[in-house]
């Protein structure tokens, strides 16, 4: 029995052409994803966009907090803590598409949060090694149709202690979900 493929409908992108469908189903599958569902975008959402779209390099709305920790996870673990948030709470692998759509729109995708591990531990000045990386990770490019919009960088500060770095895109939470996710 032969699979239909798949339709605008199926994804929720209502008013897409199906070539419009075929080319963002094939544009995740060139990056390892799938698709999985499609948002239209609420007014914040939009008006987020727009500013981004003016200015892609703006720091805007992108949000990170650093906690220290009397601990130090593996990547095993962090890995697996963010799978399943993600899992959880679908908004963690949204991507936002602009292009090639008939309107901006919010995309579920199968994507893995980000995660980077680093050592600091051979910094003279741990402190201002990590506050470093805080603005190297602020002002690294970002595509909010490619990159992951929710991501942590664990840096090691000693045998048994860490700071997270902790970045979220404001287009897909607010302060009222950070009680949720963590």
């Amino acid at each position: 029995v032969a699979i239909p493929e798949p339709t605008a409908s199926d994804f929720g992108a209502e008013g897409w052409t199906e070539q419009q469908v075929q080319d963002i189903i094939n544009h995740f599958v060139a990056r390892g994803e799938t698709l999985q569902r499609v948002y239209p975008l609420t007014p914040l959402q939009e008006g987020m966009l727009i500013s981004y779209l003016s200015d892609r390099n703006s720091t805007a709305y992108r949000l990170f907090f650093r906690l220290s920790m009397s601990m130090l996870p593996t990547e095993a673990m962090l890995r697996h803590t963010l799978d399943y948030l993600a899992e959880k709470h679908e908004v963690l692998r949204t991507a936002i598409l602009y292009e090639g759509v008939p309107q901006p729109c919010q995309a579920i995708v199968s994507r893995q949060a980000g995660l980077e591990m680093l050592d600091l531990t051979s910094e003279s000045d741990i402190n201002a090694a990590a506050a470093h990386i805080h603005q190297e990770q602020l002002h690294r490019p970002l595509s909010l149709t490619d990159d992951s919009l929710f991501r942590i960088v664990c840096m090691k500060t000693g045998d048994n202690s860490c700071q997270l770095l902790v970045f979220m895109h404001h287009i897909i939470h607010d302060g009222w979900c950070l009680p949720v996710i963590f």
